[in-house]
């Protein structure tokens, strides 16, 4: 039984799982720690190769017909090349991809179109007959508009906008300030410039919270994420120049902030119609990880 393996080397966790090469069926998944090789290659390749390993352990390595990862940061000077051959003792055939890209054949099954990647980041990927296109991902100091750390930077700022003016502390600080732990906007900036941008990003979820509960900053902020993925879709569509009046464009949905936030996707979805863009939503079903299987299956290897 021939099989190939689908690696999603996350931020927080790496997720190694075997498909059947004929039907896609799930054989077996194998779990470890977060395989992010920018942040630390050498424990994010130990992960790695740990899960890889796991796999092995269960399912004959010689039946296996290839390894494809989906890796963030892959396409950093060098990287590629190195991770490739610090793997190469694990199968003959590794194919690398950005994690972007391996959700992307997930989401879409492997069609063309475009998906919307929105968590910690974000970035905008778009597929035609092999050839792949972006739009921002550019990170959060010149870009990422969309993204969880975007809405906590932009939810923050207001904050501090109240203070310099002197107006009344809002609802939406209030909730910053229980989120993080302060009382005053000195002690929130304090903290702020010791956190990492994944925990200025979580933010996010104060903010949500704060929308959920009626607060119209919030809602505002939310919704301007939306409308700004829009805009970015609408470039994508522009750059691949794709027709919108013909069939629907498949868009497919990743990361947090337009998978769950009801916010943000509406109002995404709010500007494509606006824009007469019409779209075939794909969301996430499975792990990302099969995105491996339905690139096996698209080469038609």
């Amino acid at each position: 039984m021939n099989y190939i393996i689908g690696v999603d080397c996350g931020g927080t966790k790496t997720e190694a799982v075997a498909y059947h090469a004929e039907t896609g069926a799930c054989l077996y998944t194998a779990t470890t720690g977060f395989g992010n090789v920018v942040v630390d290659y050498q424990k994010g390749l130990s992960h790695i190769k740990e899960a890889i390993e796991k796999i092995y352990l269960q399912l004959p390595k010689d039946n296996c017909i290839e390894v494809t990862l989906g890796v963030a940061g892959i396409d950093s000077g060098g990287l590629r090349e190195k991770v490739a051959a610090d793997l190469s003792d694990k199968h003959t055939r590794i194919i690398l991809l950005n994690d972007g890209q391996l959700a992307h054949y997930a989401i879409l099954k492997g069609r063309d179109g475009i998906t919307v990647t929105a968590g910690t980041g974000s970035v905008i990927l778009g597929l035609e007959q092999n050839v792949w296109y972006r739009v921002g991902g550019w990170g959060h100091l010149f870009g990422d508009e969309g993204s969880a750390y975007w809405i906590a930077k932009e939810a923050i700022s207001k904050s501090l906008e109240d203070s310099d003016n002197n107006r009344l502390q809002s609802d939406l600080t209030n909730y910053l300030f229980e989120f993080f732990q302060v009382d005053t906007v000195m002690d929130l900036v304090k903290k702020l410039y010791k956190l990492s941008k994944g925990e200025v990003a979580s933010a996010t979820e104060s903010v949500a919270k704060a929308a959920d509960n009626g607060v119209a900053e919030a809602i505002e902020i939310l919704e301007d994420a939306g409308e700004k993925l829009g805009f970015s879709v609408k470039q994508m569509i522009q750059k691949m120049e794709i027709p919108t009046t013909k069939t629907p464009i498949p868009l497919g949905l990743n990361g947090g902030v337009v998978e769950k936030n009801e916010y943000v996707k509406q109002a995404l979805m709010a500007y494509l119609s606006r824009e007469d863009i019409v779209v075939e939503l794909y969301q996430k079903e499975v792990s990302c990880a099969k995105g491996a299987y339905y690139l096996y299956e698209k080469d038609g290897i």
